[in-house]
């Protein structure tokens, strides 16, 4: 579950950038 949110934040934060 971790795992699976930590990827799904860092990608939005890279698309926010």
């Amino acid at each position: 579950m971790t795992s699976d949110a930590a990827m799904v934040i860092q990608q939005q934060e890279q698309e926010q950038e």
